[in-house]
């Protein structure tokens, strides 16, 4: 015997003209601070482990930060 939560289970969940779940932001702000944390801190760890300079660590991490800004603008603009 079905019920009526198991029928409406099985159609459309999401809708084009709904907003999303409230906890949709929360997730993705929690998916871009771990990303971004892991690809500044891991270089961040090696670089300072290998004894190179200040100067070397910033040009480490600017190729880092300019590709997740076009890579953002890229998905902003395709969205």
């Amino acid at each position: 015997m079905r019920s009526a939560d198991a029928s409406e289970r099985e159609g459309i969940r999401d809708r084009p003209d709904e907003w999303p779940p409230a906890l949709s932001p929360g997730l993705g702000v929690q998916f871009a601070v771990l990303s971004v944390t892991a690809s500044i801190l891991i270089p961040t760890v090696v670089i300072r482990a290998g004894g190179e300079s200040e100067s070397r660590r910033a040009w480490a991490l600017f190729p880092t930060a300019a590709i997740y800004g076009a890579t953002t603008m890229l998905q902003a603009l395709c969205a």
